[in-house]
């Protein structure tokens, strides 16, 4: 194992052991130091290992790549999020913190992955860590837990049978090119594949228990659930599909393209009937899987350079929204007719969270409209321009249930007492410089993906 790995393995080892004797001593604020020093070290060597160029392979399970890097530098930077946005919210934040890193070593593991073992091994990771997060915040919470636990148990059931089927073709299960006289059973595992990475990345017909895993989680834990995990199965969907089934492209990019029409067009609808905040966002955060699914579903190196960029936009945006969703939650605003007077009461979250719709819903110029632009225009530019107009369709019916909220918080003058730590705030306040930022200048991300998945054997 080489320096690269070891420097990126060390703070997030060194993190967990100290967040376990933090637990012992219940020293939250030293807890919260050692996660910004942890997040600064990794951020810092991914910066200058993709400044550098520098990439690695080594055991024939896990490789350093460029596009590693940069989702290692997106899950460190939004777990470090999260945990300003739980410290003093969570009742157990050292423990917390200690979940949070394994969540983190388990992200790590699959972006890094060149085999299936280790993605399968990352996933569990996440799911059993994701699983303890939840029910840190009592056995009310149990419910939530166990539809979470299922549905990962169903999607790791699902992986294995795949892989399964790919084993007499290729014994190591490593992420190279499957082709020859296996063409029925690459289809099946591929569908497989999608099955089970369908129910860890909410696309629809597999997400029938997310509203309702988002609605039963704490406020700081749903940020990690729609923010982290989701946006890891569809790197372990990039890396599947277009690595190990790369030569079957011409095959399943018809079926992500209905699961991409289905997925968004059917979360958009279900958000405009709901009544508590949290529970459309949940089906707003299933809606923005579809947009994600259209550039997978194109196939190209622009399509899926497009996917990846709204994946970090999307996975800003919906874990500011949640973070604000959670403020609220604290005064007992739940449906959307109780965030009236909201500007009033809190003009910093209220004008946050108008601003995070307006990016998710793909109004310039935030980062959610250029990603949404990405998107279409990759689909338009490979002749498959239904999708970019069925994509712009949804994008308009979801400006009517986000301009719905954003008129009832800036209506009504009654105040309401809204507290949160200035942990929160920061973040918050992060979120939106970032969206704003990289709406206006995304060329660095851009540039940085682009050589990223120019790695990837694809067309």
């Amino acid at each position: 194992m080489n320096m690269l790995a070891y420097d990126l393995l060390i703070p997030i080892i060194i993190a967990i052991c100290t967040n376990m004797l933090a637990m012992r001593t219940r020293s939250k604020f030293a807890s919260l130091v050692v996660n910004l020093m942890a997040f600064l070290f990794i951020a810092a060597i991914c910066v200058v290992a993709l400044t550098y160029g520098q990439t690695f392979s080594f055991s024939g399970f896990i490789s350093i790549s460029h596009l590693s890097l940069l989702f290692i530098l997106l899950f460190a930077s939004s777990f470090f999020l999260v945990s300003l946005i739980s410290y003093g919210q969570s009742r157990s934040y050292t423990s917390l913190s200690m979940l949070l890193w394994f969540s983190m070593l388990g992200g790590s593991i699959v972006a890094s992955s060149i085999n299936m073992m280790p993605i399968v091994i990352g996933l569990e990771l996440i799911t059993v860590s994701s699983a303890f997060m939840i029910l840190l915040d009592g056995r009310h919470r149990a419910e939530a837990t166990i539809k979470f636990f299922i549905v990962g148990s169903i999607a790791a059931s699902f992986f294995l049978f795949a892989m399964a089927l790919v084993f007499p073709y290729d014994p190591s299960l490593g992420l190279s090119i499957i082709s020859g006289n296996s063409e029925y059973v690459a289809l099946a595992a591929i569908m497989l594949f999608i099955a089970a990475l369908g129910f860890e990345g909410a696309i629809f017909p597999f997400n029938f228990w997310v509203p309702d895993v988002y609605e039963g989680a704490p406020g700081f834990v749903t940020p990690v659930l729609s923010g982290i995990n989701k946006k890891v199965a569809f790197l372990a969907l990039i890396l599947v599909l277009f690595t190990a089934f790369s030569a079957y492209v011409r095959f399943f990019s018809p079926l992500l393209a209905v699961l991409a029409v289905v997925t968004m067009t059917v979360g958009n609808l279900l958000a405009i009937v709901q009544k508590r905040v949290k529970r459309m966002f949940a089906y707003s955060s299933i809606s923005q899987a579809g947009y994600i699914l259209v550039g997978l579903a194109v196939g190209t190196q622009m399509g899926i350079s497009a996917s990846i960029f709204y994946i970090f936009a999307h996975a800003l945006m919906i874990i500011g929204a949640f973070a604000v969703v959670m403020v609220f939650e604290s005064a007992n605003m739940r449906t959307i007719e109780d965030y009236r007077g909201a500007y009033a009461s809190s003009p910093l979250f209220a004008v946050a969270l108008t601003i995070l719709m307006l990016s998710m819903a793909g109004i310039p110029p935030l980062i959610g409209f250029f990603g949404k632009f990405l998107l279409f225009s990759s689909a338009i530019y490979s002749g498959v321009a239904i999708l970019a107009v069925i994509g712009i369709i949804n994008s308009f019916i979801s400006v009517v249930y986000y301009s719905r909220i954003i008129d009832v918080m800036f209506s009504g003058t009654e105040k309401k007492t809204i507290r949160a730590t200035r942990t929160i705030a920061l973040a918050v306040i992060a979120i939106v410089v970032a969206i704003i930022i990289f709406g206006v200048y995304p060329q660095p991300l851009i540039s940085a993906i682009h050589s990223a998945v120019a790695q990837l054997p694809i067309a």
